[in-house]
């Protein structure tokens, strides 16, 4: 059963480790991401049936225009859940780290790293610095793997961070420079 670990970091122990949860931020560009499609598909159909209705060929697919009806509340539906429910899932195990991001915890969104390649693990406040998946580094725990700086969990307070390192440690003593 997940804890609450500081803020909005959630975490359990797991059987050989720990495995740290942390939903999306409700920020102000997911929320225009899941009005903006919504707004989108509205205005997609209400003009598709005003063009039909229009060209005096609605009476042709009056049987399909309730398909719409359903059809796009049902997509618009699916898109706000997965912004809302997508979460950050860290999972840290003697030999490896898996990073998992998305709604579900499938392999479509997965990163295994194994222990050798990381190291120089650090919260970072926002700013812009150059990582291996953006330019912007937003309140982040960073880790070096290999030679690249990856964002491990963004969005994080700098309590957060501190405490979720901690726990880290705890499983793993990331060193400063490569081994």
């Amino acid at each position: 059963m997940l804890e609450t670990l500081e803020g909005r970091l959630k975490w359990e122990r797991t059987v050989d480790g720990i495995r740290v949860e942390l939903p999306a931020p409700l920020d102000r560009q997911n929320v225009i991401k899941a009005v903006t499609s919504g707004l989108l598909s509205w205005l997609l159909m209400c003009g598709l049936l005003t063009i039909l209705d229009t060209t005096n060929r609605a009476h042709k697919i009056f049987m399909d225009w309730p398909i719409f009806l359903i059809v796009v509340p049902f997509y618009v539906g699916i898109d706000i859940w997965k912004i809302l429910t997508k979460r950050t899932i860290l999972t840290l195990m003697p030999n490896a780290m898996i990073l998992n991001r998305g709604a579900l915890e499938i392999g479509f969104n997965r990163r295994v790293f194994a222990y050798g390649r990381l190291c120089n693990l650090h919260y970072c406040e926002s700013r812009r610095m150059r990582t291996a998946e953006s330019e912007n580094v937003k309140n982040s725990i960073l880790c070096d793997v290999d030679d690249e700086t990856i964002a491990l969990i963004s969005g994080v307070t700098s309590e957060e961070g501190e405490a979720l390192i901690q726990k880290m440690m705890e499983v793993y003593n990331f060193p400063k420079y490569p081994v």
